[in-house]
């Protein structure tokens, strides 16, 4: 792994002048560089991302790095966009979110066709918004959050409408947890009804039972080993043995 992290690092350095820290742009919608994101996490945003697209016309890239090599995040955000043609002219309305471990901060730059829905202003809302997010969750979900919250920002604007994946008040498994508990809870409940029925129906089937004076006058019938397996009971195998 560490080979192939050298090769992305030599391939970036080959282009030279000032565009030498812009990494190879991603094959889907995330390029998680800086290994924040796990499976599911990536899994999810590329499914958003891809759905936003298809129902927009809108790229949509999330990109995580280490560093950004000295360049403030503005202008690095905006040279990765056009390095990897997220915005191009005659169509500028790409979007690319960007998140930086070693300062802890997401930014986002998008194209001017987009600023009726996202002013400019947004550029500070997000990063407000992320660490919010960031403070009460995982930085996974946190910048899952951040790119649906987002997508849905501009899909609203187009009258698109995007399936939820995750919510920013409750975590997906709150929901089964609870549903598990009723379950339990109306297992044991039944459990012990069925228990005191029991218990009732024995307690009324013991006032007819003979007295314990009573059962010593009969005489006990005589037992008999089961054998087994030669017919109802072994009576068969019985019958041969005496």
């Amino acid at each position: 792994m560490g080979l192939v992290w050298i090769a992305i690092f030599c391939l970036a350095q080959s282009q030279g002048g000032s565009a030498r820290w812009v990494l190879p742009a991603p094959v889907r919608y995330v390029a998680d560089y800086a290994a924040v994101l796990d499976d599911k996490t990536e899994d999810q945003l590329n499914e958003l991302l891809q759905t936003f697209e298809l129902r927009t016309g809108i790229p949509f890239v999330v990109l995580t790095v280490e560093h950004t090599s000295g360049v403030d995040l503005p202008r690095y955000a905006a040279r990765t966009a056009m390095a990897w043609g997220i915005r191009r002219k005659g169509s500028d309305r790409g979007v690319l979110m960007v998140y930086v471990a070693k300062e802890k901060v997401l930014g986002i730059d998008y194209g001017t066709e987009l600023f009726q829905v996202l002013p400019p202003v947004f550029k500070d809302e997000l990063p407000e918004r992320f660490e919010s997010y960031a403070s009460s969750k995982d930085l996974p979900e946190a910048i899952y959050l951040c790119a649906q919250y987002t997508a849905q920002k501009i899909a609203s604007a187009y009258n698109v409408a995007l399936a939820e994946t995750r919510s920013a008040q409750t975590r997906p498994v709150a929901r089964p947890a609870r549903g598990v508990l009723r379950f339990l809870a109306a297992a044991w409940l039944a459990i012990g009804l069925i228990w005191l029925v029991r218990r009732a129906f024995a307690l009324l089937t013991k006032k007819g039972r003979p007295s314990a004076d009573h059962t010593r006058v009969v005489d006990k019938p005589e037992v008999t080993t089961f054998r087994g397996g030669m017919g109802p009971f072994g009576v068969k195998e019985l019958s041969k043995s005496r």
